[in-house]
């Protein structure tokens, strides 16, 4: 068997500017102070060349959407806008964020990495109706990133022997019968035709690309193929089956034959195999409501390969979708017994690293890709490839060598994350994903799954009463008003300031209840309107409103299109602003319950509204048990809610402290993430969290020793069946000090624990650290597979008192882009299907299930604890509690731009530990009233007696 070449990635640098979505745009009210120069990171701002008294206009395909400079400028002159040109690129399936990703994978050939976590929609139609599936404890793993465990991507084509029985051999023993023709190629990926720009320099790029990885690019004969002498080997020329006669000359130096859809396919084999013995022919069949019985026709007929393929774009004929195709194909061919005769090859939209696993498990041996090999040479797909015409982009005059190291990166890249996904499924050959439907997850069904456990009311009853707890409740008195960090806050609307008309006369000033306008002490002119606090055109409904008590009509209200440019799907502007505006007040924002954009999951469901409007008197008893077995020590919580773990490298030393102040305050918890157990939270040991996690990062007897409950993380959701990342620039000498490292080395803590791959591994480790501190409470953090539910049961009878499950959408320092979103099933989905089994296998009351990835308000509390779960762990909110605003750069050279998410010793100084307590302080405090409120109003007296009620909850589009 050959295997994946020996390639490594090679710079290729694009010839034109990579653009972005997002672009800063200078105001009139700009003093050219050269703040922004210093906030920004990423060198998008400097001085004017020309006159280094001004600025220059800002940098295009720049911006990080980090909103460093915009909020840090002390004359609000600055503004963030959606990029109409990057909007422009892109076509169909190749959305401007595809281009984008695969124009980055080309340059570097590396796997693309981000910080916060998935942002998209919850689900979708096509490759965006699957997640793949993953192992954990009860499944064996492989650990095959970084090439620790092999994980072969080799896969065959050409017609298989079904067995020797019938077998001719001469006297001697020797075989005599026919062996069909075959090809291995190194990944599951070949070239196929362009749909434009097959020119010679890119022809040559992609067969010179196609000869280093051990695959085959697609040309047609009537190409002048006169400059790809050198790579014949690895070329598959695509023919009419009337034309293999004609094309004789071609066939016999062929080493692969693709015949398009026409009469007399079979005939037009023989033919090309009587020409050349030892060619491979492949058959193209287009993706139809017609086309499993056509496939199954040809595979009864001898063909050995079969290319199923829709248009570049995704579009099969009669409406049919590839996906739905292709798995047609693949069972009848399963049912008639002919699927292991043939080969497989599918091909139409495949657009991202993340199809390829996805159409293999739908039944595919090989892919086949066009347009990306396009992108990948910097192809605009602009639409205009006339014959006569010029392309924008200079393609027809590449170089070839730098055309083929571009292509040969973005393979690389995809079979990185080919890797990723394999080893969370822990399967060692490509090969055994092809058709392994039974380790998918189709969203279609997992919906329909889900709101049938909706539909059927409360859930299971637990067997025995609940279990009661004493502990104070959590005090909803706010700290004081926290400070504002920056001379700009976002919001919602926009006070717009007439200079020409306004005098100054400060009337605004005096009438406005919201302290939108100000003239500071010692000052004649009024400052910029604090445009965060305003709260709408609604206002000049009011007699007091600015915009109706300004004698000269100076002052309109407008909204500001922070919209367009702030947050994603999961975590709208809404979401986003009123978390800042809780932690900074301790109260919501007065909006009403504000959820995601996401389209499934909790933006889809809540909880009733009681007819009646009765409310239960009394207060509401929010702590929740962290062990409930009869044994170990009694540890509550007040309210139903500690804070996720968050190492020392990924966020800075004083969001930590600031962290574990909070959770004293509170009364709750903090885990330390896997970065080890800094010095300074020694005084809030009580309320700490030791993580054990895979790499062993700073893990000791001693911080085992002082925890009162120990966690061991298997796996995250935001990265599922992958250790931690910890990129090389955050890792300072302090960080690699903590977790033993030399400084400046990205550390990847490996999957899984290489000691645990059974129940019984798992409980062995439980006992290892009870041997330790025989008095500690274990939590085991997991992901959530699709047999999330055996996991759980396994976990409990290794000994956890906490099952701690974490969802697929939830954050992270640093992740691979195709492990957020494709790997594993959303929180929403597990905990239901956790709580129902538990509760079936009566053990339900002995087991804390706690849940976390994607918890973004009370709102999702809630509906958390309704669909099943105990309580739930936080991370994104407490970081938006100090006003993260989710532009993923967390993993990205010195860190966070304001200070959050870094170890840099300038950017972290920008918080402190107090100003970090107060925020998550107010939060909490405010989240705790919504709680008590809306459980009031449910006429339940307690948190816990929510659990499971799904008779509570809605679809938010059938809430009246």
């Amino acid at each position: 068997m050959s295997e994946t070449p020996s390639l490594s990635p090679r710079p290729a640098p694009p010839r034109f500017p990579v653009l972005r979505p997002r672009r800063i745009v200078r105001g009139d009210r700009c003093i050219n102070c050269g703040t922004c120069i210093e906030a920004c990171l990423y060198g998008c701002h400097e001085r004017d060349a020309a006159d280094p008294r001004k600025m220059a206009e800002p940098k295009e395909a720049c911006c990080r959407n980090c909103f460093a400079c915009v909020l840090g400028c002390p004359r609000g002159a600055l503004g963030m806008h959606p990029s109409e040109t990057y909007r422009a690129q892109g076509r169909g399936p190749f959305s401007p964020d595809v281009v984008r990703t695969t124009l980055e994978e080309a340059a570097e050939g590396k796997i693309p990495v981000s910080g916060a976590g998935y942002g998209g929609p919850f689900d979708g139609d096509g490759f965006d109706g699957i997640w793949t599936d993953m192992s954990e404890i009860v499944r064996p793993t492989r650990d095959g990133i970084h090439g620790r465990e092999q994980i072969s991507t080799v896969v065959g084509l050409g017609r298989k022997l079904g067995d020797l029985c019938g077998a001719r051999f001469d006297e001697e023993g020797n075989l005599r019968s026919e062996i069909p023709s075959s090809r291995e190629i190194s990944i599951p990926v070949l070239f196929d035709l362009l749909p434009f720009h097959q020119v010679p320099a890119v022809l040559a790029s992609l067969a010179l690309a196609a000869s280093r990885l051990t695959t085959y690019a697609t040309v047609r004969a009537e190409d002048d193929l006169s400059g790809l002498s050198e790579w014949v080997n690895h070329l598959i020329v695509r023919l009419r089956p009337q034309d293999v006669g004609a094309r004789q000359s071609v066939v016999e130096w062929a080493s692969i034959v693709a015949l398009e859809p026409g009469p007399d396919r079979i005939a037009a084999i023989e033919r090309a195999r009587a020409t050349n013995p030892h060619v491979l022919t492949i058959v193209r069949v287009p993706v139809s409501p017609e086309a499993p019985g056509e496939v199954l026709s040809l595979a009864r007929a001898g063909a050995g390969t079969i290319h199923l393929f829709a248009d570049p774009w995704g579009r099969g004929q009669g409406g049919a979708g590839l996906l739905d195709c292709l798995r047609a194909c693949h069972g009848l061919l399963v049912e008639k017994g002919q699927r292991d005769l043939v080969s497989l090859v599918a091909s139409g939209g495949i657009a991202l690293a993340e199809h390829v696993p996805k159409t293999i498990i739908s039944g595919a041996d090989a892919v086949a890709v066009e347009v990306p090999l396009l992108v990948a040479l910097e192809c605009a797909l602009c639409e205009t490839c006339e014959p006569d015409a010029s392309c924008p982009r200079g393609l027809p005059s590449i170089d070839p060598r730098w055309g083929a190291t571009r292509v040969i990166n973005l393979m690389l890249s995809w079979r990185d994350q080919l890797l990723e996904v394999l080893g969370a499924m822990g399967l060692r050959d490509v090969r055994r994903l092809r058709g392994e439907s039974g380790r998918a997850i189709f969203a279609d069904q997992a919906r329909r799954d889900f709101f049938a456990r909706l539909g059927e009311g409360r859930a299971p009853a637990p067997v025995g009463p609940p279990i009661r707890v004493e502990s104070e409740p959590p005090s909803t008195q706010a700290r004081s008003s926290c400070p504002r960090r920056f001379p700009t806050n976002l919001g919602a609307f926009h006070v717009k300031v007439d200079r020409g008309l306004c005098t100054d006369c400060g009337i605004c000033a005096a009438s406005c209840r919201l302290g939108v306008h100000r003239r500071l002490e010692g000052k004649a002119l009024l400052e910029e309107p604090l445009h965060d606090r305003c709260v709408g055109p609604a206002c000049t409904d009011d007699d007091w409103c600015c915009v109706r008590v300004c004698p000269w009509r100076a002052l309109s209200i407008e909204g500001n299109g922070v919209g367009e440019v702030l947050g994603d799907r999961r975590w709208t502007p809404d979401l986003l602003m009123d978390g800042w505006h809780r932690a900074r007040t301790g109260a919501p924002a007065g909006r009403g319950p504000v959820r995601g954009g996401s389209g499934g999951g909790f933006d889809v469901i809540q909880l009733v509204r009681p007819p009646n409007g009765e409310r239960r008197a009394g207060s509401v008893d929010l702590s929740i048990p962290l062990n409930r077995r009869s044994e170990g020590p009694r540890i509550s919580i007040p309210l139903p809610i500690y804070g996720g773990g968050m190492s020392y490298g990924s966020i800075s030393l004083a969001v930590m402290l600031g962290r574990a102040m909070a959770a004293r305050e509170l009364g709750t918890f903090i885990s330390t993430g896997e970065g080890g157990y800094p010095e300074a939270l020694l005084p809030f040991a009580d309320h700490v969290i030791t993580q054990i996690a895979t790499g062993l990062f700073g893990v000791r007897e001693e911080t085992i020793q002082r925890a009162r409950m120990v966690e061991l993380k298997y796996a995250q959701g935001a990265k599922p069946g992958l250790g931690g990342h910890l990129l090389g620039e955050k890792n300072t000498s302090e960080v690699a000090a903590m977790r033993q490292a030399v400084p400046g080395t990205s550390l990847f803590s490996p999957f899984p624990f290489h000691s645990v791959y059974s129940v019984e591994d798992h409980k062995k480790h439980l006992d290892w650290v009870r041997a330790i501190h025989p008095d500690v409470l274990v939590s085991v953090k997991v992901s959530t597979p699709g047999d999330i539910d055996m996991v759980a049961v396994g976990s409990y009878y290794a000994g956890a008192n906490v099952v701690h499950l974490d969802g697929s959408y939830g954050g992270t320092g640093a992740a691979p882009d195709i492990a957020k979103k494709n790997i594993a099933q959303p929180i929403e989905y597990a905990i239901a299907q956790t709580h129902d089994f538990l509760v079936k296998e009566g053990i339900r009351d002995e087991v804390t299930l706690m849940a976390s990835g994607g918890i973004r308000s009370p709102e999702d509390v809630l509906s958390a604890i309704a669909l099943g779960a105990d309580g739930v762990v936080i991370g994104t909110a407490e970081l938006v509690a100090i006003d993260c605003v989710r532009c993923g750069n967390c993993e990205r050279g010195r860190g966070c731009p304001i200070g959050i998410a870094t170890t840099d010793p300038v950017l972290s100084l920008q918080l402190t530990s107090e100003l970090v307590r107060d925020r998550i302080v107010n939060l909490y405090r405010s989240w705790a009233a919504t709680l008590s409120e809306r459980l009031s109003e449910l006429g339940l007296e307690s948190v816990g007696a929510l659990r499971g009620r799904r008779d509570l909850l809605e679809r938010a589009e059938d809430a009246s």
